[in-house]
């Protein structure tokens, strides 16, 4: 090989070191959105909490929304391991969608008790939220249908959440409650 073709390879591997890096650098920076319908809290001085709509879901692996769902908490959008990897989930269509990466959502079930629920919810382009059976069958919880509503139970058997039977889905409105860190515009 001669000079030319050496100082190439070594240029071609010193780009592949600083696109290495510049990735790590990516994965440890938090991204933060500025779309006010995406949930940008930069200019909101306190919090208001809204409503949101969510579908208990039993196709589903992991819970997962878009971002526009959950107003002001784009700010605490943070990578999850499927993000880190360039993840897709599957929908129904057979579209393929990206993960965008998580948020963890304080919530409060709409019911006699107003029970307060924490969770985490991946980030992607889907129509709705959708809250994953198996997810919160593996917090030890319980899903009981029927044919006009479904009860998330918890262990020792109260309910947190019930969703109503809609055309065929079950959806639950919930209360979304400020994210853990807000204090005032800026996140802790």
């Amino acid at each position: 090989m001669d000079s030319l073709g050496v100082q190439t390879v070594q240029l071609l591997d010193a780009i592949c070191a600083l696109d290495s890096v510049v990735e790590k650098i990516e994965a440890s920076i938090l991204p933060v959105t500025t779309d006010d319908d995406e949930g940008d809290i930069l200019g909101v001085d306190s919090w208001a909490d809204s409503e949101i709509e969510i579908t208990l879901n039993s196709g589903c692996c992991e819970h997962v929304m878009d971002l526009g769902d959950a107003p002001g908490y784009g700010a605490f959008l943070t990578q999850s391991d499927g993000s880190r990897r360039k993840q897709n989930f599957i929908v129904g269509n057979g579209q393929k969608v990206p993960n965008e990466g998580q948020l963890v959502l304080n919530l409060e079930s709409d019911g006699g008790e107003n029970r307060k629920i924490k969770s985490t919810f991946q980030v992607a382009e889907v129509t709705r939220p959708l809250m994953s059976v198996s997810r919160v069958c593996d917090q030890g919880m319980t899903c009981n249908f029927t044919d006009t509503h479904a009860l998330v139970l918890d262990k020792a058997g109260k309910i947190v959440v019930r969703f109503e039977r809609r055309g065929g889905l079950y959806i639950a409105r919930m209360k979304l409650k400020p994210p853990e860190g807000f204090v005032g515009q800026v996140p802790r």
